[in-house]
């Protein structure tokens, strides 16, 4: 009778370590799938900065930041003439793309009536 008792609380732990690596696993499969989920609204570019499908700003994030620690640091939208921007966190620099900028520089100088705007970038 006492052996049938110990194989019985054997088995018993041997179900709650199974239930155990069960939640486990389920918690990483929930992960994945939220990784996954979010994965698919980057938009990646050219060059190396991300922005989310959904944003209809297009807010660049660094994709530095994103890629090391799944962090969306906003770069710096203080564009210098080049169409060069950075992150403030990392400080990696990024090119973005010359006729977006120039369409942007184009409305802004159209906004802000900055009649010697030079396009020729």
């Amino acid at each position: 009778m006492l052996e049938m008792q110990q194989k019985l609380i054997a088995v018993q732990r041997e179900i709650y370590e199974i239930l155990d690596e069960n939640h486990e696993l389920s918690k990483q499969i929930q992960n994945l799938k939220t990784e996954l989920e979010e994965q698919k609204r980057i938009v990646r570019h050219k060059q190396n900065y991300i922005t989310l499908k959904d944003d209809p700003q297009e807010i660049k994030y660094c994709s530095v930041c994103y890629g090391k620690e799944k962090n969306y640091i906003q770069l710096d939208d203080n564009e210098k003439e080049d169409g060069t921007v950075y992150c403030p966190s990392c400080e990696t620099q990024f090119t973005v793309d010359k006729d977006r900028f120039r369409l942007y520089c184009g409305e802004l100088n159209r906004k802000n009536s900055y009649d010697s705007f030079d396009y020729s970038l």
